[in-house]
């Protein structure tokens, strides 16, 4: 009993940093945006490939950071977006699809056929609900923005 309470009370601790520091952020302005989403790409996306940008993750807080640092910084229209989701089996596609769409404020018809796989690394252990809508991989195929990208990263790296 006495474990219990403590735990609740150290969660609640924990959530008075988090809402405190939450707000020492403001609105982000378009200068904030660039870094931020230049840092995500840097750390999230593939910046291997000279030719495209490709992003994926399965946190819907990012996607939408990075779907609207590439509508905005890089003024990407939602025609130049395509976007695959991977699932595992037992996620029902249909489902996944509308999420991923109305999260990421695409059309269903920029998005490819889904890749439905199991993951290597869990050898089909991982639980079920772990990752309930998959991942998202967004990709843009522009020469000049991932270019652009790379030199942005690049610039953050120089002014640290």
């Amino acid at each position: 009993m006495y474990g219990k309470i403590r735990s609740e009370t150290a969660a609640k601790i924990r959530e008075r940093f988090i809402e405190k520091a939450s707000k020492e952020i403001k609105k982000l302005s378009k200068k904030d945006l660039k870094l931020v989403g230049a840092a995500l790409y840097w750390a999230e996306g593939n910046t291997k490939n000279r030719n495209r940008i490709q992003f994926g993750n399965s946190n819907p807080h990012m996607i939408k950071v990075a779907i609207q640092f590439f509508r905005e910084s890089c003024k990407i229209p939602n025609d130049k977006i395509s976007a695959r989701v991977h699932i595992y089996p037992r996620i029902n596609y249909l489902k996944t699809l509308s999420f991923w769409s109305k999260l990421t404020k695409l059309p269903k018809k920029n998005f490819k056929p889904p890749q439905t796989q199991i993951s290597r690394a869990s050898k089909g252990k991982r639980p079920f609900n772990t990752l309930p809508y998959g991942t998202l991989h967004l990709t843009i195929n522009n020469t000049e923005l991932a270019c652009k990208i790379k030199g942005w990263i690049e610039g953050i790296i120089q002014k640290i």
